[in-house]
């Protein structure tokens, strides 16, 4: 009975020790998720892939690879004075460094990692080095040493090794049978155009849309996704719901570079009219005093709800070929139009100070979002005079 206790004591000890070494193992490899926020490099990150070492494993070069950006948002980038920055990550050893600040002291040559030409020179480095272990990876042949490596670019593939000690080994940055460690292989989603027709209120307006490089693309104006891959997120379609005020309506597509969006608010807005058989067309004659036109009537339609007043303004500076002389002058019924009037609309007519040639364009403009202008034209018509002999 002893011997049975004795034994069942046992169990319970290795089963304990191994419950221990199985959390410890488990805590161990969660370190590496607690220290990725510490290396977030932003979103420029123009390496991605993979590079190969028979020692530790895979190194990812680009956040994109795993599809962690929106957790981890990290990446090792090549900046225009052809330094490198950023982090890689390995499952096994954590992040390795390309910050210059991380370099500063590494074991002979230049420190910072730089592409000079079409090669990669300088270092990188395991953050969690330690026990004996410098954590240095050397990116090309350095000083003194007689074995001639490193890894370069070739078009748009890095090729070649990065040598990390004994700890890390060689470094392939292009695997047999995968692409490798690859330079400005994403390509970043670009909306083309994005067009909103314009509706009165109370209609639905039509949506299109094309883009280039978009896996998926989202509006604004309904829930989920308008398309899920690129052939049919290359040109699309969709209708919106009723408009009834000013809308903002955006379209937002995602790509293996990212996401890009546009948005456009069409605004309330309204178009001038001649209304009630008035012609845009209206001749006067020239007596001793100047003249005036023959009376036409200016409306307001109104798109998309407007229901602001509207003041009306002739721009007799603007009138082609020439301006109209100094001192004319534009007559309105009723220059300010609220929207109970803008059917009715507002008689006009142009006082002109001074004799005129041939026919003239006076442009006519609303207050607020203009739309659409209006153009009236003025024919003038001299009179000769009459002389009678007293």
């Amino acid at each position: 009975m002893n011997n049975i206790k004795i034994f069942m004591k046992k169990i319970i000890l290795f089963t304990a020790l191994g419950l221990i070494l199985l959390f410890t193992f488990y805590f161990n490899q969660q370190d590496k998720v607690f220290e990725q926020p510490h290396v977030m490099a932003g979103n420029e990150h123009n390496l991605s892939g993979y590079a190969w070492s028979d020692n530790i494993g895979w190194i990812s070069f680009n956040c994109l690879d795993l599809d962690t950006c929106g957790v981890v948002n990290y990446g090792v980038n090549v900046n225009s004075d052809n330094e490198l920055s950023g982090y890689a990550w390995s499952d096994n050893i954590g992040w390795i460094s390309f910050k210059e600040s991380d370099l500063s002291d590494c074991p002979k040559g230049t420190c910072k990692a730089k592409l000079v030409g079409n090669e990669l020179t300088g270092w990188a480095r395991v953050l969690k080095n330690g026990n004996g272990w410098d954590g240095w990876i050397s990116l090309g042949t350095q000083p003194t040493e007689t074995i001639n490596y490193g890894a370069f670019l070739s078009e748009n593939k890095f090729e070649g090794y990065a040598w990390g000690s004994d700890v890390v080994g060689w470094i392939d940055f292009s695997p047999i049978g995968y692409d490798g460690v690859l330079f400005n292989a994403f390509k970043f989603p670009v909306i083309v155009q994005f067009n909103i027709q314009s509706v009165v209120s109370g209609a639905r307006p039509n949506i299109n849309w094309t883009t280039e490089n978009a896996s998926s693309c989202e509006g604004s104006w309904k829930p989920g996704s308008l398309c899920s891959n690129q052939a049919a997120c290359a040109s699309g379609s969709d209708v919106a719901n009723v408009v009834l005020s000013e809308m903002t309506y955006t379209l937002t597509c995602y790509g293996n570079g990212g996401s890009v969006f546009e948005t456009k608010t069409i605004p309330a807005y309204y178009t001038l009219n001649f209304i009630n058989g008035y012609p845009n067309n209206v001749d006067f004659g020239f007596v001793v005093r100047g003249a005036t036109t023959t009376k036409t009537k200016i409306g307001v339609t109104p798109w998309n709800g407007f229901n602001e007043s509207v003041t009306l303004n002739a721009l007799l500076n603007e009138a082609t070929p020439e301006a109209l002389p100094i001192g004319s002058y534009p007559i309105y019924s009723d220059k300010i139009l609220s929207p109970s009037e803008y059917d009715i609309g507002s008689e006009f007519s142009i006082f002109i100070k001074k004799a005129i040639v041939g026919p003239h364009i006076v442009p006519i403009e609303g207050s607020g979002s203009i739309f659409g202008n209006l153009d009236i034209t003025i024919n003038a018509h001299g009179i000769a005079p009459k002389y009678q002999e007293i």
